[in-house]
Order: C-alpha cells, then sequence, then structure tokens
C-alpha cells in the first residue's frame, strides 16, 4: 500500500453463491463486504476520543503532523483559527 500512496486498490471482486434450496444465484460484491466489515470493526473498537486517536495515527503515518486538543467543548477562539484556516485554504471540511 505504501507505493499506492496508503490507498488501496480499486479492484472489484465478486464470488457467485448458489444454495440448494435456492435455484437463483446471487452475486456479492466481496470488496464492499469487506470494507463493511472493517467499518463495523472500527466503530465497535474505537469510541468517542479513541477514534481522534486513530485518526491521528493515520494521518501521522501520512506525513502530517497533528495536534489532539483537549476534551470538551471548543473554546471560540479555536474555532475561529479553524474557520480561518479554511477559508484560506478554500477547505470544505476541517478536523
Amino acid at each position: 500500500m505504501y507505493g499506492n500512496d496508503w490507498k488501496a486498490k480499486k479492484t472489484s471482486t465478486s464470488i457467485e453463491i448458489v444454495s440448494d434450496e435456492d435455484a437463483d444465484s446471487s452475486q456479492i460484491d466481496l470488496n464492499e463486504l469487506i470494507l463493511d466489515r472493517i467499518s463495523e470493526y472500527i466503530i465497535r473498537k474505537f469510541k468517542r476520543h479513541d477514534i481522534e486517536w486513530l485518526i491521528d495515527e493515520i494521518l501521522k503515518a501520512k506525513g502530517f503532523t497533528t495536534y489532539i486538543s483537549p476534551e470538551g467543548t471548543v473554546d471560540r477562539p479555536t474555532l475561529d483559527q479553524l474557520i480561518g484556516t479554511m477559508s484560506n485554504f478554500n477547505a470544505d471540511y476541517g478536523l
């Protein structure tokens, strides 16, 4: 994955399941199934602020410098600073 900028390769793998009870066959997108299972696992394991730690580590692995603010509400000066930074970089979202 490192050579691919830490992105998963876009491949479509499907399997065909034929049950003995039904003569119909159905297609399952294996990649979608795997991504759904991974998402469910992450949601189950990382609650509340633990997800911040996970995102922080992912961003660090990609070379970003990060800062995790203390738990609690965000004060107005910090919020203004975030909005200003987003405006300077024409960003739609800010973390």
